[in-house]
């Protein structure tokens, strides 16, 4: 039973239900029980499919390159294409991918690709683009010229939104033609071990294997057991069980069988979602088919290991080595070290108590190799309540904008261009000040005087990063009002600044430190203990 027809059933069921329950006002819990198992069968039938259109063109392309570069002898070392990332929100920019499922992308494409001397690695850093068009509706007239503005065309582009087609478990597309070549991802299916292999197959011109029946999967009361000379498309013919009547060597206009590969067997669109096949369709000959279900390119979800066949890669091969990809090839050598060593964390140290109440300055140890690091900050240890996350060159980095007297956790993970498979390091915890009475200056990045309470020997001190250079007062200030201690001509250095201020012998109680500037003035209160 097809998926719409089962959804009408089941309106008709809720429909006659609702009014047979209005009527006699009884509700019952069997009733809903039914309801909710109905919706759940149908949601477990949904099959997430890739919306790749023109899968003909695909094909004539694949023939096209198989026929010029039959006798091609390929490159025996590894090809670097470059890849571009697209993070897309709303026009808020909420709603984004994180960037560390990118990075778990990246190292399971490389890995899936490993065997055919093709690695990937990331051009030029991640774009964002903040468009609700794009996010939600790439697949328009409008998204597509939207995104036309800000693909690169030195990279493979890859798209990566909220939604992919209106109403339709579409995971993944290739959006082929002469002046597009881009790929999306919707962001639940960014972790999947095959979607973007699956769609990069395409753009490397491989089809379905089950080639013809790309849009209406087998169905025995509409396209009969044993199925019959054509597939649904009209053109494609059929390839049999034992794939007789596939023929690799024929001449281009004549090869219409199948998915026009020899070594996918004959397939008719099934898929599942357990990596199991467990019908009985049978070829036009009247004989068993028996799909290969881990094969990167077919709609099987959840298997253990995919694969490529021998001439799926021979036909990658020709596809980046065709004059449609020269753009992929360059003399460029991405950095492919290795990162083996873990990343130390210097501060925050786990449960330290900060002195700032909206900011944190984090600190690490560099490691080899990498180039780059993710920094992750939240209230949450799972990262996934409100994170931050910024990606740095450097081993430190300031978080702003946090909530004083909140707990946050953060953490750090190392990478570079190719090599994105370390992992981030164990999580640390930290809890930011309390807010106190300050009036910020305009040029003043941050700014912290601590401690805040402290004993009459005690020492004060002021941190703080300024845009500019300036010269100020500091004054200790009474609750009356009279000031008790100054500090006159205290000149702070463009940038960062670490002022030690000794106290004289002060009776126990509260306090203000004034700074004061021609620009403006900053206020804190201190408690002076016994």
């Amino acid at each position: 039973m097809r998926i719409m027809e089962l959804n009408l059933l089941i309106l008709v069921f809720i429909k006659n239900n609702l009014e047979a329950n209005v009527r006699y006002k009884n509700w019952s819990i069997l009733t809903l029980l039914i309801f909710i198992t109905a919706i759940t069968s149908v949601k477990a039938q949904e099959i997430p499919r890739c919306g790749t259109e023109d899968l003909e063109s695909i094909k004539q392309r694949m023939l096209a390159n198989r026929a010029a570069m039959k006798d091609v002898v390929f490159p025996r070392e590894v090809s670097y294409v470059p890849l571009k990332f697209h993070i897309v929100g709303d026009s808020q920019g909420k709603g984004r991918i994180e960037e560390e499922k990118l990075l778990d992308a990246l190292c399971q494409l490389n890995e899936n690709y490993a065997d055919q001397g093709i690695q990937f690695y990331i051009k030029d850093g991640f774009n964002y683009v903040n468009n609700n068009t794009i996010n939600t509706k790439p697949s328009s007239t409008q998204g597509i010229n939207l995104i036309r503005e800000v693909r690169r065309l030195n990279a493979l582009n890859v798209f990566y939104t909220d939604q992919t087609v209106d109403n339709e478990p579409i995971a993944a597309y290739y959006q082929g033609g002469t002046s597009l070549d881009w790929i999306i991802v919707r962001n639940i299916y960014a972790q999947d071990v095959r979607v973007l292999t699956h769609e990069i197959g395409h753009y490397f011109s491989l089809p379905h294997p089950f080639h013809g029946w790309d849009k209406e999967p087998w169905d025995p009361a509409i396209h009969g057991n044993p199925v019959g000379t054509l597939a649904p498309d009209g053109r494609t013919v059929n390839e049999y069980a034992d794939g007789s009547n596939c023929n690799p060597d024929i001449a281009q206009d004549q090869n219409n069988v199948g998915d026009g590969i020899c070594d996918t067997p004959a397939d008719y669109n099934f898929g599942g979602n357990d990596c199991s096949y467990k019908l009985n369709a049978l070829d036009p000959q009247s004989k068993p088919v028996q799909p290969q279900v881990n094969n990167y390119m077919n709609y099987f979800f959840g298997c253990s290991g995919y694969i490529f066949t021998v001439e799926q890669k021979e036909e990658i091969q020709r596809s980046l080595q065709s004059g449609d990809r020269d753009y992929l090839r360059s003399n460029y050598q991405p950095n492919i070290a290795e990162i083996k060593d873990p990343v130390y964390l210097i501060s925050p140290g786990d449960q330290e108590q900060l002195n700032r109440d909206k900011q944190a300055l984090l600190k690490w140890e560099p490691v080899a190799g990498a180039d780059f690091y993710l920094v992750e900050v939240d209230r949450s240890p799972s990262f996934d309540y409100a994170p931050i996350s910024e990606i740095t060159n450097i081993d430190s980095m300031l978080i702003q904008d946090l909530e004083p007297e909140r707990n946050y956790f953060w953490r750090v993970r190392p990478f570079n261009e190719y090599y994105t498979c370390a992992n981030a390091t164990p999580a640390r915890r930290f809890k930011t000040a309390k807010t106190v009475s300050v009036q910020e200056l305009p040029f003043v990045r941050f700014m912290s005087i601590f401690p805040t309470v402290l004993k009459s020997s005690d020492a004060l001190h002021i941190e703080l990063d300024s845009e500019i250079g300036f010269n100020s007062e500091i004054n200790l200030i009474d609750v009356s009002g009279r000031i008790m201690q100054r500090w006159i001509d205290q000149y702070f250095i463009p940038g960062s600044n670490r002022k030690q201020l000794q106290l004289n012998a002060l009776p126990a109680g509260f306090y203000f430190i004034r700074l004061q500037t021609d620009q403006g003035t900053v206020v804190q209160k201190i408690i002076v203990g016994g």
